[in-house]
């Protein structure tokens, strides 16, 4: 008797190698996705661990030079490897943003990138300034000087110095011993001059001295002559001086000359002789006393260990300080200064003259961030 095939169990052997297909190819399309996803993973640890160490190695590799000829908003770029990179954004003075990229790609379908940023703040040697200008022994104003302890912005410096403007006035002279000419012009906050008394003297003396040795560690120059001359300073293949910065700015003014602002150590231990009618800027540590000679203006900060003495004789062309002035008078010389001779409380060009020493120190207020 012959039995009818109807091949229905065929149907069934199909529909269940189908099923069984479709399965196996799920199971290996999940495998597939898994092993991207971790490979994905793992890139975005790799490229996250290359943006932290990265911004890590900017902070230790910080170059002061480079960093203090930025201004305010804007940025330079360091590149650090062949995936990573890090942005700095200079937000004040001694306030600057660290932006760190990474990019890695290990065999993924498409690769990672990791951002993470620091806003850091430069620690720099804190000098002993209690007003626009600070003496820790005797001062004498003679008729003609003034000292002004309302903060004052250098002519054409006013977008440079936008975010970095004191609104109140400082003390205009604060020393151990002072006399002060009738026809001398001396006003800041409260009364004229503040005379300190023999222990808090002493320990702005222990106060000088720390920042003084900072200071002279981080000199960008250092001269043993006993005259420096603004005028006669030697230039690079750029026209800039090598020593002092340009503090010309508006009309005639060089771009890269004036981003200068370097640290001059004057190593001569007697008197050293400041000459020279080129307006300039940056920082002046001497170990001895400084004069100084008519024309000179100078933006910045002058750091002496000795004393200081200004003539301008009736005639002659005015001296002109903005920033701040520190003396340590060691010897016991006194400071002295006769004729028309200006000096001025300027936060801005005295801090944009001490970055050049500082380094960065996270402000810890602003964590890290991370940005896919």
């Amino acid at each position: 008797m012959t039995r009818r095939r109807t091949g229905f169990s065929l149907v069934i052997v199909l529909v269940l190698m189908s099923t069984l297909l479709m399965v196996s190819v799920a199971f290996a399309e999940s495998v597939l996705q898994g092993a991207r996803a971790a490979r994905l993973g793992w890139q975005g640890e790799r490229a996250a661990h290359e943006a932290e160490t990265t911004l890590l190695r900017a902070a230790t590799a910080w170059s002061a030079t480079s960093a203090a000829a930025l201004r305010v908003g804007e940025s330079d770029t360091v590149v650090l490897s062949a995936t990573a990179l890090v942005q700095r954004t200079r937000l004040q003075a001694r306030v600057f943003s660290l932006d760190a990229w990474s990019r890695v790609h290990d065999g993924a379908m498409r690769p990672s990138e990791r951002r993470l940023s620091r806003v850091v703040r430069l620690d720099w040697p804190i000098i002993p300034a209690l007003g626009a200008v600070t003496v820790l022994g005797r001062i004498e104003l003679h008729a003609g000087s003034t000292v002004l302890g309302a903060d004052a912005v250098p002519a054409g410096w006013s977008d440079e110095c936008e975010t970095e403007a004191r609104a109140s006035p400082v003390v205009a002279v604060a020393a151990h011993n002072a006399m002060i000419d009738s026809l001398a012009l001396v006003t800041g906050h409260g009364a004229p001059v503040r005379l300190l008394p023999p222990a808090i003297a002493l320990a702005l003396g222990a106060d000088f001295d720390a920042s003084h040795a900072a200071l002279i560690a981080a000199a960008t120059w250092t001269t043993t002559d006993s005259v420096i001359n603004t005028d006669a300073m030697a230039t690079d293949a750029s026209g800039c001086a090598r020593w002092f910065g340009s503090a010309v700015r508006g009309a005639g003014a060089v771009d890269a000359c004036t981003r200068r602002w370097p640290i001059v150590h004057a190593s001569h231990g007697g008197t050293v002789r400041l000459t020279g009618t080129r307006p300039v800027q940056g920082a002046l540590v001497s170990n001895g006393s400084v004069r100084i000679d008519p024309g000179v203006t100078l933006a910045g900060v002058l750091v002496i260990r000795g004393a200081l003495q200004v003539h301008v004789p009736t005639g002659t062309e005015p001296v002109s300080i903005s920033g701040a002035v520190v003396v340590r008078d060691v010897l016991g010389l006194g400071s002295r200064l006769q004729g028309d001779v200006r000096l001025q409380s300027a936060q801005c060009p005295a801090r944009l003259s001490l970055a050049t020493a500082g380094r960065p120190a996270p402000v810890r207020q602003h964590g890290w961030s991370e940005r896919l």
